[in-house]
């Protein structure tokens, strides 16, 4: 028989800077959180408690109302990629010119009878 389960959604655990260990995840536009109840007393048959909290989310921080956001805005709101710096064989001409200009070379006529 085929088991029925549906992902519900995913965590992922995370350590604070205190130690603790909490899971984070989201849930639609809602962040879920789970933390560890340190003051409840675990029972016969169980390790730990933890708490469940969703967070309502506003829309700036949200992963899937940010692509939604982004899609509707299109391509003329996108941001701008930055211009590509000039390839290395024309920064590497470009040094090697400055170079030649700044020891007087650059002016120099050849004055090679057979040129290669």
């Amino acid at each position: 028989m085929k088991s029925s389960k549906v992902e519900l959604f995913l965590l992922r655990e995370r350590v604070a800077a205190n130690g603790a260990t909490y899971f984070i995840g989201w849930l639609g536009s809602a962040k879920v959180v789970v933390l560890k109840d340190e003051y409840a007393q675990p029972d016969q048959w169980s390790v730990a408690h933890w708490r469940v909290l969703l967070e309502p989310n506003d829309r700036a921080t949200s992963p899937s109302s940010n692509q939604a956001a982004i899609k509707k805005a299109g391509a003329a709101t996108a941001p701008k990629r930055p211009q590509r710096r000039k390839s290395r064989t024309q920064s590497a001409e470009a040094r090697a010119q400055k170079w030649l200009e700044e020891n007087g070379i650059a002016d120099r006529e050849p004055n090679d009878e057979i040129p290669f």
